[in-house]
C-alpha cells in the first residue's frame, strides 16, 4: 500500500464526524475511484449522503463510517 494512503488513513481516523470532505477524499477512503463515487451519487443506489456548497460535494466522515459499516462483509 501507498505510504501517502496509509497516512491519509490514519489521519482521516482523527477527524470527527461532522468534518466535511471532498470526493477525492472519500474516493480513497471507501478505496474506490471518484467516477464511481460519482456514478454512485447520479443513480442513488447507494445511501451516501452529500452535502453540495456552491459547485462543490463534500461527504460528511461520519456518514462515510455508517456506510462502511453498513456494508462491510463478514468472513
Amino acid at each position: 500500500m501507498n505510504e501517502d494512503i496509509v497516512a491519509y488513513h490514519r489521519d482521516f481516523s482523527d477527524l470527527p464526524d461532522e468534518a466535511l470532505v471532498n470526493a477525492e477524499e472519500t474516493s480513497i477512503e471507501l478505496g474506490i475511484t471518484k467516477g464511481t463515487l460519482a456514478n454512485w451519487r447520479c443513480q442513488g443506489n447507494f445511501d451516501l449522503p452529500v452535502t453540495k456548497i456552491g459547485r462543490l460535494r463534500k461527504y460528511r466522515v461520519g456518514d462515510i463510517r455508517a456506510f462502511k459499516y453498513r456494508n462491510r462483509k463478514s468472513a
